[in-house]
């Protein structure tokens, strides 16, 4: 199975109501979305991430796993082979 992990600023791409074009940035609501087509079968996000930034589960787009850093740490154990964007 596939997961993604959502770290740091990268958290900020799960929110409701993000206006990207305004920023002139690309909309990823859409590709997020559709993320379970390429066979990813869980989203996770960082406790810590989120709350640095003052965010929490209720104000995501999607649905994740909310994970603290040990719980990332065996996540990241548990795969073969990992990837950071």
């Amino acid at each position: 199975p596939i997961g993604l992990l959502f770290l740091d600023d990268g958290v900020f791409q799960l929110l409701t109501g993000q206006q990207a074009p305004a920023l002139q940035q690309k909309d990823l609501c859409a590709n997020l979305q559709a993320l379970p087509l390429f066979g990813v079968e869980a989203l996770f996000a960082c406790a810590r991430s989120l709350a640095l930034r003052g965010l929490d589960e209720a104000g995501l787009n999607l649905p994740v796993e909310v994970l603290d850093v040990e719980q990332i740490r065996c996540l990241i154990g548990r795969y073969d082979q990992v990837m950071t964007l």
